[in-house]
């Protein structure tokens, strides 16, 4: 589970992808993927931070990159698929 790329729901309903750091008692600690890539190489970088699992989502590749581009702004987050113990 650890650098699973998802999409998570933040303040205002505003998608952002970031990468999964961790996961304890439903909570899921995520980074962005630039981050995660210093972090998990030893460089150092700002230190994860915690998302209630049901702000956490796993979708496919095209909807990532649509989101971490700008071209998606909303999502209908009732469709998407909640991360697995949410």
């Amino acid at each position: 589970m650890k650098g699973t790329t998802v999409v998570l729901r933040t303040f205002g309903d505003i998608p952002v992808v970031a990468k999964v750091w961790g996961v304890s008692e439903g909570i899921v600690s995520v980074c962005s993927p630039e981050n995660y890539n210093r972090l998990s190489s030893g460089m150092g970088g700002l230190m994860p931070i915690g998302f209630k699992s049901r702000d956490v989502f796993v979708v496919d590749a095209k909807t990532r990159e649509s989101i971490a581009s700008g071209g998606c702004t909303v999502l209908e987050w009732n469709s998407l698929t909640p991360w697995p113990d949410a």
